[in-house]
Formats: structure tokens, sequence, C-alpha cells
């Protein structure tokens, strides 16, 4: 399989729903961040990175890799991290089967 796996759909407190691939979903392939303001470009290896931090859901694993790296723009509300996503990297890589079935 390759590309993003099917997203899981959560419930939310407050009813709505809420979906969003999480870190288990690329075990078997990297996990690539770059940031254009400070230069950091990264590769990680999904199934160590879940080892280490736990499994989160994309947008929120962002700032803890950030804050992991040192970034002293997290929580900046001026001059904010842009770490994001290396998507065309990620998705051009092959997947392991999503944990959702997908």
């Amino acid at each position: 399989m390759s590309g993003f796996p099917q997203a899981k759909v959560a419930k939310l407190s407050n009813g709505q729903r809420h979906s969003s691939p999480y870190l288990s979903d690329f075990v078997g392939g990297k996990v690539f961040t770059v940031c254009p303001k400070c230069g950091l470009q990264r590769r990680y290896d999904a199934a160590t990175l879940l080892e280490r931090a736990g499994d989160h859901c994309l947008p929120d694993l962002l700032k803890r890799i950030a804050m992991a790296e040192g970034c002293p723009r997290v929580g900046d509300k001026d001059d904010g991290c842009t770490l994001h996503y290396d998507i065309e990297r990620m998705h051009q890589q092959p997947l392991a089967q999503s944990r959702n079935g997908a």
C-alpha cells in the first residue's frame, strides 16, 4: 500500500467527528519533517518514533518533535515554529497496513 492511510475517525466530547492519520499508520516507513524558518530537516523511522513518543495524531506530533529538537519558536505567537511534514516524500513511500484495516 502506498500513499496515506485512511484516517481514523474519533468522536469528540462535543459530538463532532475528528479524523487525522496517526503515527502508527506509518510504521514501516519514515516520517519526514522540514522547517523553512530554521532549515531543520529530519527523517525519523516511524516505529522508533512511536516507541519514544507514543502514538499521536500527526498534527499533535509536530509540536512534540519541534520541542524535542529544541525549537525556541514553539508556542511563540509572534514568530511561531513552522515545522511541517514533507508530504511529498511521505506520500511516495510504501506503508504498513493501517491499524484500522484500510
